[in-house]
């Protein structure tokens, strides 16, 4: 049987996110207690209305190798808009392992906007701002305000009472502010449903949709005392071994794969809407 060599492919291209899950009790809280607060985490961030985030996807191979895609993203849903700015880095010589077939080569800014339905696109390269901005054709795969931050709905579809809380109450800080850190363990398929497109067509072709996965995995949330979101984080390592062993060059395999969403804002945020004007002729 011919070997072929599989990659990452969706590190690149537009990162709508969502993932899935999270966490359970311990001895500060009862097994109730969290799992309570963790299905209503969703529902009382995204009830703040407006937040920014950064959403990173990260794969590392054994010798030494990683694509990284950043998302800086602003969501105002009272408003029914978001922004995102999407860039990628990797290392030298990630290429020969990773087919990074994608909008968003090193080098390439690929900005988008979502205004009730409508989504502009701007692609700057190496540093070269465009001046114009694109009206992409609205289709199924075509991302809404609410799709980027789906993953703040996560914990509604998680079997929390099977999650623990990890560490003690509020020991840790994301952006400078107290949490408490919860993980939940996921089934990897159903986690995996929720990343972009590009990543689940790779995953397809490796029998995603028609095998029997057993993989299994963990999600990490770190929630505030208001029991707010302000970091979400879920390992699609396991996942991608079962799907993907022995199809990469003899010695190499995935060591980590992981996709965070963290809260750097609530409120306060402003989407700026392309007028007219920048909006480039046919586009």
């Amino acid at each position: 049987m011919t070997r072929r060599r599989w990659s990452i492919k969706a590190l690149g291209g537009i990162v709508l996110l969502a993932m899935l899950a999270v966490a359970c009790g311990d001895d500060d809280e009862s097994t109730s207690d969290v799992s309570g607060r963790l299905t209503r985490a969703g529902t009382v961030t995204r009830a703040e209305g407006q937040i920014s985030f950064v959403q990173v996807l990260r794969a590392e191979t054994s010798s030494g190798e990683f694509v990284e895609q950043t998302t800086e993203g602003i969501y105002d849903g009272d408003a029914g808009q978001a922004s995102l700015v999407v860039t990628t880095e990797r290392s030298a010589g990630s290429d020969s392992i990773f087919v990074v077939d994608s909008t968003v080569e090193p080098g390439t800014t690929l900005r988008l906007v979502m205004d009730n339905g409508q989504v502009f696109l701007r692609v700057d390269v190496l540093g070269l701002d465009s001046t114009s901005w694109s009206l992409v054709p609205a289709g199924e795969s075509t991302p809404t305000a609410d799709s980027t931050v789906a993953v703040l709905g996560s914990a509604l579809v998680a079997d929390v009472s099977d999650g623990e809380q990890i560490g003690e109450t509020g020991a840790e800080t994301v952006g400078g502010v107290a949490v408490t850190r919860y993980r939940v363990p996921a089934d990897a398929a159903n986690v995996a449903i929720y990343l972009p497109t590009e990543t689940l067509n790779v995953l397809a072709e490796l029998g995603f949709r028609s095998r029997n996965l057993e993989a299994a995995t963990t999600v990490d949330y770190w929630l505030d005392d208001a029991d707010r979101i302000r970091r979400v984080e879920i390992d699609h390592q396991p996942l991608l071994t079962e799907l993907v062993s022995g199809a990469f060059d003899p010695g190499v395999e995935i060591t980590a794969f992981t996709h965070s969403f963290e809260i750097t804002q609530f409120g306060d945020v402003s989407v700026v809407v392309p007028g007219p004007a920048e909006i480039a002729a046919g586009g």
